[in-house]
């Protein structure tokens, strides 16, 4: 309700008319069809955005991000997206206001905004974080080839930002990421940013989230040279985290059968030589280790099976 307030002061603060008669007149028949212009609509969001009280920006910031997500290449877009990440700062979201930045620089290297986001990214990143981590993001945000692909940028800052200090960024980048994923409906490394997600959902401890993308990979892409590595990390979900055993069983052996001699199924091999004794399936572990004696007689761990074996 009072988002709903705020919104009506600012279109009749820009369009120079009071809130009754911003309305349609009672009785009037609304029309057919409604042209929308983008730039009106900016104009708007820009004026609201911009007031001086906290609550105002507040309100307008969804759909700020709407008209962001709805006009990404629009002239006005470079401004849109830095004034969201003011916006973010003066609520004291500076994660978020740092993704946006960032997004800003890899987006739009060549915008007019540039120089303005690059000083705001350059202090905020000063200020806020530690000197381990301003260093990763000032080497994630390096100047881009601006003839490079714009989805192969953003995939390429999201991915490094979710594997070297995502756990930091975690909500922001997340919403980043599906952003990403309704927006570049072609882009050939999905099936890469997909597993990316789900590791990232996996160091802040949101393992369900991490099962269902590693399951996302293996369903959607099944052509994805990176099968072995998500079947693997679901593996790891389902043993190490969300306890299940037989369903962490089954994608182990499916490693192993399918994957030979990569590391990817010596893992799994390790995984499952502790797995079936725990869930009383002597038999398989009995086979298991027999398996590992065969294919892995130079390693430690045939020793161990051997042992393993015996007591069984």
């Amino acid at each position: 309700m009072i988002r709903a307030m705020v919104l009506v002061m600012c279109i009749s603060a820009a369009s120079g008319v009071s809130a009754q008669e911003a309305g349609a007149p009672e009785g009037a028949a609304a029309p057919a069809v409604q042209t929308i212009s983008a730039d009106a609509e900016w104009a708007y969001l820009k004026k609201c955005g911009e007031d001086k009280d906290d609550e105002v920006a507040e309100a307008v910031l969804p759909d700020i991000e709407t008209w962001l997500a709805a006009h990404p290449d629009a002239a006005d877009a470079p401004e849109a997206q830095l004034l969201k990440a003011r916006i973010h700062l003066r609520l004291g979201d500076y994660r978020a206001a740092i993704v946006d930045l960032l997004k800003h620089l890899q987006e739009y290297p060549e915008a007019v905004s540039g120089p303005s986001a690059r000083k705001l990214f350059t202090e905020t990143v000063g200020k806020k974080l530690d000197e381990k981590n301003a260093k990763i993001l000032n080497e994630i945000a390096k100047t881009p080839d601006a003839a490079a692909d714009k989805a192969a940028r953003l995939a390429d800052a999201f991915g490094k930002l979710a594997a070297r200090a995502g756990e930091d960024f975690y909500e922001p980048l997340v919403g980043e990421f599906r952003a990403f994923f309704g927006r570049f409906l072609s882009y050939a490394g999905r099936d890469v940013l997909q597993l990316e997600l789900g590791d990232l959902h996996a160091k802040k401890g949101e393992y369900l989230a991490a099962k269902l993308a590693y399951e996302k990979v293996i369903r959607v892409y099944p052509g994805s040279l990176f099968m072995a590595t998500a079947k693997r990390a679901l593996g790891d979900v389902l043993a190490n985290n969300l306890k299940e055993y037989d369903a962490a069983i089954n994608v182990y052996q499916d490693v192993a059968s399918s994957y030979p001699g990569t590391e990817e199924a010596w893992a799994a091999y390790v995984q499952l030589s502790k797995l079936p004794e725990r869930q009383k399936k002597y038999a398989l572990a009995v086979e298991i280790h027999e398996k590992i004696i065969a294919l892995y007689p130079d390693k430690d761990a045939a020793y161990d099976s051997y042992s393993a074996e015996a007591r069984i």
